[in-house]
């Protein structure tokens, strides 16, 4: 009963500038997003750290982007100076519905979890990158602020 409001004008949380260190995270979060269409390619930020928008520029982040007529989730890790995206390969996440999302990273492959089942997997590895300086939002994008969740989120949890 305490989910977040977000307006799709950018209202956002600032989680401050923190890293995970080591080889491992897991990024989850429950979302009921009242809208995926507001944004070009329904590219919208449940949790991000990152210094814009680029892929390269990404820390981490949990977000949706549609794949055809769906809305999927997708996951960036930044491993030893290079990002890799993972965008899961099946699922929906629908508008008006709560939905579990979870990114996890065990130091041998990135996971997409889609109301606890596997939707994606990519087989990478090494050191997370470190960057104190880059901040940590939920519901949007930190510098620019230019990719609102438009809804509510809930029981966001990051863990090394």
């Amino acid at each position: 009963n305490g989910a977040l409001d977000f307006a799709p004008s950018g209202t956002r949380v600032a989680a401050g500038s923190f890293d995970v260190p080591g080889a491992a995270l897991s990024i989850s979060a429950w979302i009921q997003g009242d809208n995926f269409a507001h944004l070009p390619g329904g590219d919208a930020r449940v949790i991000s750290k990152s210094v814009s928008t680029a892929e390269q520029d990404h820390v981490f982040m949990l977000s949706t982007i549609a794949s055809g007529p769906d809305i999927r989730p997708r996951f960036r890790l930044r491993l030893n100076g290079f990002t890799h995206t993972l965008i899961a390969s099946g699922g929906n996440i629908p508008a008006n519905a709560w939905t579990h999302l979870a990114a996890v990273y065990d130091g041998q492959a990135m996971l997409l979890y889609l109301d606890g089942t596997e939707v994606g997997r990519l087989a990478v590895q090494g050191a997370i990158d470190q960057n104190p300086q880059v901040p940590v939002w939920i519901g949007d994008n930190p510098i620019g602020g230019s990719r609102p969740f438009d809804g509510r989120i809930d029981e966001v949890r990051i863990d090394g």
